[in-house]
């Protein structure tokens, strides 16, 4: 591994590497208690050999030499300050207790501490690694227990409770029953990375280890300070009890320390007080299941209490056995309302949901009128509903535009919702998961309700049933999401029903329905169904009468009289003509059935069409339920689009030759898919379920779904969409596969198998297929580009392009012959000038011209020509134009601006074109200055989409021509403009600008920092999902816990958990698995064991194939983060995944996100974070890829172009230790620094902009929170200033001109780069723009 520059590091937070912390780490080892309690007397040492008894606190010496015995004779007080600075030997309580007062027992322990009590008189408080028996652990602590109250003050150090940091020893068969007040701490240990941890307990921290990677972890819990008396309790501290003299034993209480030879006492306390508890228990109150185990427990746990001649062992089993079943009774939850109690708390406006407490289980809230939900920020409370929210007949409507996802996280298991009705408009999901208006899981009780809630992605009630019961309620959710939920895990229908018409996807049981099941709609709108609604009710529930529309609600009767439904007569006849051809009619009902297993790729299910329209009239098709019921409707041709089952009609509107319009057709579309119950996979008319196929080289194919719908002939199967299942391809190097498509093929020549699974019914398993493919050689390859030899004339950019500088992209490919070669993708092109065109992997694929100019363009395959014996490839010159080429510029002959300010430069362009309408398509100029560090100009936006109508570039996003000068101190200079664009003549401009008046003081970065850091957290908080946090938001909560900014336990309880349900699908991607990795590991979470799978290994098997910039980077990132150990050997190791990282870095000193592809801002801002740590081994590579950043910053302003960006580099100087504000350094100057160049995008009143003038989002707010709090957490004080001529951290260097990569030449700063060790910053380095993340996935997508 390589070496690792000496940052001091604890845990991940941060420290400051001053010289009195390097003097305070060098005297650690010395005695100590002479000193610390102010006494003359020096230092005493056990004489070596002896065995001493200790009655009293003056018998204990300051140091245990190895080879000593000390043995407490008594429970024993010390004096104020008093401390072990080493226990070399053995300090063997013999069961009696010290009291500590101040300080831990030791500072270090390399020998023993056994059969010992540690209490404390008052809280023990420090800044550094912190435990109450030893701050620094090699050797052994067993057979302890502490009640000490400890305290971590500032951000040095981490504490566990009773080991401050544990250096390779061991803890076993020890339990901490004390108090910890650290924003994160361990229960028994708080850092380390060698040694371990066994059959230990502890009742608080937030693990048995803090920060701890590597520290073997055996059968350690957390328990409540209840259950620390517990038989469980007694066996895991038993368990594996090394032969000290003393075991332990029950006393009622916390477990004591007894002597191995004292005399048996079988306490059966426990067993009596569980055997009561257990007899007051009712059958009739819980559900069937495990009751029987229940009373076997109870009755075998009688039979041992009577038992004279139990052992101590068997009555623990006993209790364990009598507690574990009673645990695993299930309370039967209601399945009618509940009676409101006097003590109910009222809801009376929006305002109030948020200051329920949802988790007092006792609580009883009720609505006293409807709810409208329309403030556009609402917050409802935090957590699952445990408790009971009774709308007594009212309703809860969300009309604030979409802005709410739900009303509560969850319903929990204590949870109960009756007679209340759910409507309106829910957020759509931004992670793609479905969600419900009670949140995410429902554990209770949902009784007498009704939903008709809608949004994409929505469901009806909650996202997944969890074990809860859904009673008498109705469901008639316009919902993609699902009717009533997304899916089942457990849990019970009652009286519930649904449409037959609504998404389903969900799968109950027959065993979890109860007279429960869809519905025709119209049926939903009769008499009889709201009398069904009320015989079901229970005494307190609301009674049901027919609304308005028909449906059931709360409310009087609206007097519902049920229509003939009578639809005018066609004018004219309605076909419809399925995919397949078959047309027929629609009769005279307009009635469509169709089922949504018939449809194609694109969800297409046919066509509609009119017969004797008359020549001159047109027919226009409309929907009004398209994007809300699952259908949708071509308004000119009449296709037709069903994504799930569905009810919505479909007119067909005519314009007359006169311009008159009337209805002259309407479709009723019923869509309902089949239930099925197996299904096939076919291929080339063959069933090869579970077989092998054969394709010839990179061929496009396509497998076919066949099913068994229920109640058909055994061997009936037939051909379903392929849009109901998900197809999953092994091997992605080899084969693409889509998990919404049956297209797959090969990238290269090898074997691959693909499992498809059913969509809406998962339980029937994955089905599979072997898939073979044999090589198909190439015979010729073309350019696919500039076929016709013409100019390829140039105007729109890409605006998403680094400074905008890249035109729009030619999306066209290489052709390889024949189309089935196996290399057909495996081509590389290359441009004999770049800097005017090249061919771009990544992003938008394609032909990428950046000026006017020739170049040549030469596409190769691996194939070799049989002929010629060289590799088969193809060559063409391209030349560009631009469209509006510059014919002159003008400036002013002078320019006054005063010192600290900006002012436009007001230059004007004509181009040779102008006529015409276009605008100059490159106004770019390079600066130099007779002096420099006086001004520096700049285009404060590097361009902007053009609107003027019946311009030939309308619509296109054109460089900007605006120039503005900056004052960076007084004086004058003569400034010489050159254009970039000469191709029609343009010459240089000549002019002077004068800076007067006094430099204004340096901005307050402090007070700058202080208000961004609050402005981003404050947006972040104000905008977070009620959810948070979950599997998807890892930016954010590691920003947060990076930024040492609280995040509530139960939040984290819910990522924990999240992250452990979806643990296959991040686990199934290298980005996602490293940044599952670096939150979990900011959390201080074991990453060898994440929901069962080691992150580790996911992340170093997979960066062995990475082939993205990112992929890399990442990993290095993660396992430093982790401080993770990885083999020696092979492509994980710290030193290859350097290597490979370095692989891509371009000439310009920049990193493109794939090997080969342009530099960008973000990309190497990343990869000098994940660099910073092995700075000092690879300086040249990191000094030129700061010389690249500062190439592409705006002097002036020393901005990058986003909030991202500029996020970005300052994390990458952050973690290699240079002080963004000084100047030596190049990324500041007199007036502003990367600091005032992230204000700038600060928006009112909260959160940052992607880019100036746009609204503020959550993507730049997490990367400016997670930049200016790394800044903030770091020591600059030893960094060299402006006027300072030498720094041990950072040493003048020799200097060069700076650029904006328009070719200014600006302030001299320094071209090389002492790097500082950055393991103090690992926190501030993990997080990646999405910009990176975008143009990966882009690539990835490129089929």
């Amino acid at each position: 591994m390589p070496k690792r520059n000496e940052s001091p590091r604890a845990g991940g937070r941060l420290l400051r590497a001053t010289m009195a912390g390097v003097l305070a780490l060098s005297l650690m080892g010395t005695p100590a208690f002479a000193a610390n309690t102010g006494l003359d007397a020096p230092a005493t040492y056990a004489a070596e050999g002896a065995v001493h008894a200790v009655a009293a606190a003056a018998d204990l010496p300051d140091s245990i030499s190895a080879g000593e015995t000390y043995q407490l004779t008594a429970d024993i007080v010390l004096a104020d300050g008093q401390q072990l600075s080493e226990v070399a030997g053995v300090l063997d309580g013999c069961g009696h207790t010290i009291t500590l007062a101040g300080k831990p027992l030791a500072q270090s322990v390399s020998g023993t501490v056994q059969n010992l009590g540690v209490a404390s008189s008052g809280v023990i408080e420090s800044s550094d690694n912190l435990g109450s028996i030893a701050v620094t652990l090699s050797g052994t602590v067993r057979m302890c227990w502490s009640t000490a109250s400890l305290k971590l003050s500032g951000w040095m150090g981490e504490v566990g409770g009773l080991v401050g940091e544990l250096a390779g020893g061991t803890v076993s068969n020890c339990y901490f029953a004390g108090s910890i007040d650290s924003m994160m701490s361990g229960g028994l240990v708080g850092t380390g990375n060698k040694g371990a941890v066994r059959n230990c307990l502890y009742i608080t921290g937030d693990g048995a280890v803090s920060m701890g990677y590597g520290i073997a972890n055996e059968n350690c819990k957390k328990v409540s300070a209840a259950d620390l008396a517990s038989a469980d309790s007694l066996e895991v501290l038993s368990a594996d009890a090394p032969d000290t003299g003393y075991v332990w034993a029950s006393n009622g209480a916390s477990p004591q320390l007894q002597e191995a030879s004292a005399p048996v006492v079988v306490d059966k306390s426990a067993l009596d007080a569980a055997v009561a508890a257990a007899e007051q228990l009712s059958e009739s109150d819980y559900e069937a299941d495990g009751w029987q185990a229940f009373v076997d427990a109870l009755s075998a746990a009688k039979q041992m209490s009577g038992n004279e001649e139990a052992t101590q062992q068997q009555v623990n089993d006993a209790v364990k056995a009598l507690t574990g079943a009673q645990a695993a009774l299930a309370k039967k939850k209601p399945t009618a309302p509940t009676e409101v109690p006097s003590a109910a708390k009222h809801i009376k406006s929006q305002d109030d949901f948020m200051y329920m407490n949802v988790k007092d289980e006792s609580a009883y809230y009720v609505l006293d009128g409807d709810i409208v939900i329309d403030d556009e920020y609402f917050f409802g409370p935090s957590g699952a509903l445990a408790c009971t929210f009774d709308g007594q007949g009212h309703s809860v409507t969300f009309a604030n535009g979409g802005g709410v996802r739900s009303l509560f996280d969850g319903v929990a298991a204590t949870g109960v919702v009756q007679n209340v009705r759910f409507a309106g408009q829910l957020k759509q999901a931004t992670d793609g998961r479905a969600f419900g208006p009670l949140g995410n899981d429902v554990a209770g009780a949902v009784i007498n309700c009704s939903t008709s809630v809608s949004g994409k992605g929505a469901v009806g009630f909650a996202r997944t049933l969890a074990g809860g019961v859904i009673s008498n309620c109705y469901s008639t959710a316009e919902a993609s999401g699902g009717a009533l939920f997304a899916s089942c895990d457990t849990g019970r229908l009652v009286n519930t029903y649904w449409s037959s018409y609504q998404a389903q996807p969900a799968q109950f049981p027959a065993g979890a329905l109860s007279n429960s099941f869809a519905l025709d709609p119209k049926d939903m709108r009769s008499a009889a169904f709201t009398e069904l609604l009320n015989a079901n009710r229970g005494s307190n529930g609301v009674v049901w009468a027919q609304a308005a529309d028909g449906y059931p609600y709360f409310g009087a009767d609206a007097g519902y009289v049920e229509p003939d439904d009578v639809v005018s007569d066609d004018v004219y006849p309605v076909t419809f003509t399925a995919n397949d051809g078959t047309a027929c009619a629609i009769g005279g009902n307009h009635v469509l059935e169709v089922s949504p297993d018939d449809v194609a790729a694109d969800r297409l299910i046919g066509v509609l069409s009119l017969s004797g329209v008359p020549e001159g009239s047109s027919v226009t098709w409309s929907t009004g339920d398209a994007n809300r019921n699952n259908i949708a409707v071509n308004e000119t041709t009449g296709q037709l689009y069903v994504y799930d089952n569905a009810a919505g009609t479909v007119t067909a509107t005519e314009t007359a030759a006169d311009g008159t319009q009337r209805t002259v057709a309407t479709v009723k579309v019923q869509a309902k898919a089949q239930p099925i119950d197996d299904f096939q996979i076919w291929y080339d008319g063959a069933d090869v379920t579970g077989g092998s196929i054969t394709v010839a080289g990179s061929e496009v194919r396509n497998l076919e779904v066949r099913v068994h719908y229920v109640g058909s002939p055994e061997d009936s199967y037939v051909p379903a969409s392929f849009t109901r299942f998900s197809f999953e391809g092994s091997s992605a190097d080899v084969l693409y596969s889509n998990d919404y498509s049956a297209c797959f093929y090969f990238k290269k020549q090898g074997d691959a198998t693909i499992s498809v699974t059913s969509r809406n019914n998962p339980d029937l398993g994955a089905k599979t297929v072997s898939v073979t493919s044999t090589n198909v050689a190439a015979t010729g390859v073309s350019l696919g580009y500039a076929e016709d030899g013409q100019p390829i004339v140039l105007q729109g950019r890409n605006p998403l392009s680094d400074e905008a500088k890249a035109f729009l992209t030619d999306k066209a490919s290489p052709h390889v012959t024949p189309d089935n070669a196996t290399n057909r993708d495996n081509f590389t092109v290359t441009s004999s000038n770049p800097a005017v065109a090249a061919y771009t992997a990544a992003g938008d694929i394609g032909f990428t011209p950046y000026a006017a100019g020739t170049t040549t363009f030469t596409v190769t395959l691996p194939d070799v020509d049989a002929e010629t014996g060289k590799a088969i490839s193809d060559s063409r010159e391209v030349s560009y134009e631009y469209a509006n080429p510059l014919v002159s510029v003008t400036a002013p002959d002078s320019v006054t601006v005063k010192a600290g300010e900006r002012a436009a430069l007001g230059l004007s362009f004509a181009g040779k074109n102008d006529e015409q309408g276009w605008s100059i398509t490159e106004p770019g100029m390079t600066w130099s200055y007779s002096e420099d560090g006086v001004i520096s100009i700049d285009r404060d936006v590097a361009g902007e989409w053009k609107h003027a109508e019946g311009a030939p570039d309308d619509g296109l996003f054109v460089a900007s021509s605006e120039y503005t000068i900056t004052a960076l101190k007084p004086g004058t200079v003569t400034v010489t403009g050159t254009p970039v664009d000469t191709t029609a003549g343009a010459k240089p401009v000549t002019f002077t600008v004068t800076v007067d008046g006094i430099a204004p003081a340096p901005a307050d970065v402090a007070k700058l920092v202080d208000e961004g850091i609050e402005s981003a957290a404050s947006f972040l908080d104000a905008n977070r999902s009620a959810t948070a946090f979950v599997y998807g938001d890892e930016w954010e909560l590691y920003t947060f816990l990076c930024a040492g900014r609280g995040v509530e336990p139960a939040m984290i309880e819910r990522y924990l958990a999240s992250v452990n349900v979806n643990a296959d699908e991040w686990s199934a991607s290298l980005t996602d698995t490293e940044r599952v990795m670096l939150t979990m590991a900011a959390l201080g979470k074991d990453v060898t064991d994440v929901a069962g799978k080691n992150l580790v290994e996911l992340v170093r098997d997979g960066s062995s194939t990475a082939e993205m910039s990112n992929e890399v980077a990442y990993a290095l990132l993660a396992l430093d983060k982790a401080n993770a150990q990885v083999p020696e050997v092979g492509s994980s190791d710290r030193d290859a995944l350097v290597a490979k990282l370095l692989t891509f870095q371009n000439e310009d000193g920049g990193f493109g996100l794939t090997a080969g592809s342009g530099s960008g801002v973000d990309m190497t801002a990343i990869a000098l974070q994940a660099l910073a740590p092995y700075a000092d081994a690879n300086a040249d590579a990191v000094s030129a890829a700061l010389g690249f950043l500062r190439t592409k910053m705006s002097p002036g302003t020393c901005d990058f172009g986003s909030a991202e960006s500029d996020a970005q580099v300052l994390l990458a100087l952050t973690a290699l230790g240079k002080d963004p504000l000084n100047t030596v350094n190049g990324f500041a100057n007199g007036v502003s620094n990367l600091i005032t160049a992230i204000m700038a995008y600060n928006v009112e009143p909260m959160g940052f902009a992607h880019v100036k003038g746009q609204e503020a989002s959550a993507m730049p707010s997490i990367q400016v929170l997670q930049a200016l709090s790394s800044y903030k957490q770091h020591d600059w004080s030893s960094d060299v200033k402006p006027g300072k001529l030498v720094s041990g951290r950072d040493p003048q260097l020799p200097l060069a001109p700076v650029g904006d990569g328009n070719g200014n030449q600006g302030s001299l700063v320094a071209t090389g780069d002492s790097a500082l060790a950055a393991n103090v910053l690992l926190c501030v380095a993990g997080l990646a723009v999405a910009v990176a993340a975008g143009a990966a996935r882009r690539m990835r997508a490129r089929r």
